[in-house]
């Protein structure tokens, strides 16, 4: 399985994460605009309605937070071989 034959199941992958993504969403979204016309809150139907901007904001902590990371098993690996010097 090496080659350009992972590519297209990667991308294959991706997309139909994307599609799922977007119908849970779409989904979600439709169920909190019925719990906020039921609780009748102004400053909660505020913040449900900025949830997709919380995902966002915590995807890209996650994305950072993982390829800076990254580089320091590595770092620290190559240090312990001896191969820093």
């Amino acid at each position: 399985m090496t080659g350009s034959g992972n590519k297209t199941f990667w991308t294959d992958d991706t997309i139909a994460g994307a599609i799922l993504g977007c119908v849970g969403g779409l989904f979600l979204q439709s169920k909190l605009d019925v719990l906020t016309a039921r609780l009748n809150n102004p400053v909660l139907a505020t913040s449900l309605k900025l949830w997709p901007l919380l995902f966002i904001v915590a995807g890209l902590v996650l994305l950072l937070g993982r390829s800076s990371g990254r580089n320091s098993p590595r770092q620290t690996t190559f240090g312990q071989l001896g191969g820093g010097k």
